[in-house]
């Protein structure tokens, strides 16, 4: 047998997922292998480098550079929200309003209409959800800022709604500081349940990794008896408990007071430590792997951070409560406003009831038709309507159809499509980028820009 043969068999058995009764198993049945091959010394070796790289499987440190700060309008910044468009979000509750800061960390405007906001969170439609810990409420506002409903019963749903998290699906996770739970609501502000009363000691932050079906939840925690409850719970997508990451102190894996999350693409973790005065990154495992900030007034340095959050850049964007400013942070291979994003491989789309005119925003792994949209999309679907332009006519597809019906057009990144719903639903989308070109032939033509501009177009 190659070494290179013996190299990839047994690093294949490595799975850190598995226990190390199966590893010693596994490793049994090939040492007799290759004792019966006279390769007990490459066993050996190769045993070696296997115990050796278990410890060494955590993930990288990331790569950090302070880019710059931010201070215009911001009195005392608590937590932040940033949209797929690299738009901020940011509430100023000395202030009794949001910030709204370009990508770019200019001045937007602001918005009113809560007494005292606090947690925030936008989803997929832009819509904002603001805490209020005067009133007790979540309420919803349009991307402009016009307030149009409340989740729950309105004001008295909670008692401090500290942090707030949207999913794929919609859903909306707001922590409830004073109440030790999180609390759940549809897409359309309804309470569904909660969860971590049994586990959460004043929960603070909150981040959605739904690539590792977890929620992570930040505890602010409470000294008595020599104990600390600081740290991070982990919860699975359905509020059961997973396990915890952290302890109290102040060295590497461990916190003292934890406030915001946020998670990146690789599974790093995030977490603000606000009486530390630095963001510290750790692994699932707790391992830490970086410290980002430290206490001071200088830019780049921290005076009780309160929140965290990653924007469509890579940049990581950190309130500074007692400095008035944001911090904001290139991570690994970051890019800046203007630069071309590369376009990513995951894209959530929502779909309302009735009709919605929409583009496939990935090209596929394979080549789609109107079947595979509808299939993809899933329950739901009436029908989709494209334009045919050889024919120079609307056709209809029905789910019912054969995959034959000419109906069944092939779907592409150019083409816009009407999909009418019998109830609105989020739908994610694999895959990479479409190629640039469109072509417009004569006459009339319905179709989506396939990549987004450098600048906003009107």
């Amino acid at each position: 047998m190659p070494v290179e043969a013996v190299g990839v068999l047994i690093w294949n058995t490595i799975d850190r997922g598995r226990t190390t009764r199966t590893m010693d198993r596994r490793l049994g049945k090939l040492h007799n292998m290759f004792r019966t091959h006279s390769y007990i010394k490459l066993y050996l070796i190769l045993l070696l480098l296997i115990l050796t790289s278990q410890s060494g499987l955590s993930i990288e440190t990331p790569n950090v550079i302070h880019l710059n700060s931010i201070s215009e309008s911001l009195h005392a910044p608590i937590r932040i929200a940033i949209d797929a468009t690299g738009r901020a979000y940011v509430t100023d509750t000395s202030r009794h309003r949001v910030c709204v800061f370009d990508a770019s960390g200019n001045l937007l405007r602001w918005i009113y209409g809560t007494q005292a906001p606090l947690g925030i969170a936008v989803d997929a439609r832009g819509r904002l959800y603001v805490g209020d810990k005067e009133t007790g409420s979540v309420s919803v506002f349009t991307p402009e800022g016009t307030c149009i409903s409340q989740l729950g019963t309105g004001d008295g749903q909670f008692i401090m709604p500290t942090d707030i998290a949207v999913d794929s699906q919609s859903r909306i996770f707001v922590v409830d500081s004073k109440q030790n739970c999180v609390k759940i609501f549809d897409r359309n502000g309804n309470y569904e349940f909660q969860f971590g009363n049994a586990k959460l000691t004043f929960p603070t932050g909150i981040a959605i990794d739904e690539a590792n079906d977890s929620i992570l939840v930040g505890q602010y925690g409470v000294l008595g008896s020599g104990k600390d409850a600081s740290g991070i719970q982990v919860f699975d997508m359905r509020g059961n408990w997973k396990g915890s990451i952290g302890k109290y102190g102040a060295k590497a894996g461990e916190f003292t007071r934890v406030q915001g999350i946020a998670v990146d693409g690789q599974g790093r973790i995030y977490a603000v430590d606000c009486f530390q005065s630095t963001v510290q990154v750790v692994d699932y495992a707790g391992r830490g792997l970086a410290f980002i900030g430290h206490y001071g007034t200088e830019p780049g340095q921290l005076r009780l951070p309160s929140d965290v959050a990653f924007d469509p850049y890579n940049r990581l964007w950190v309130t500074s409560t007692d400095s008035g400013r944001i911090e904001v942070f290139g991570i690994d291979a970051y890019s800046l406003p203007g630069d071309q994003v590369p376009v990513g491989d995951v894209f959530t789309i929502e779909l309302n009831q009735g009709a919605n005119l929409i583009s496939v925003p990935l090209k596929p792994t394979n080549d789609w038709r109107l079947s595979d949209l509808a299939a993809h999309i899933g329950a739901g679907v009436i029908s989709i309507v494209t334009y045919n332009r050889e024919e120079d006519r609307a056709s209809c597809y029905l789910p019912s159809f054969t995959d034959g019906d000419p109906s069944n057009a092939p779907v592409n990144g150019s083409a816009s499509y009407i999909v009418i719903m019998e109830e609105g639903k989020s739908v994610t989308f694999h895959g990479t980028a479409w190629e640039g070109e469109v072509t417009l032939p004569a006459g009339m033509s319905m179709f989506a820009v396939p990549l987004q501009p450098n600048a906003d177009w009107q």
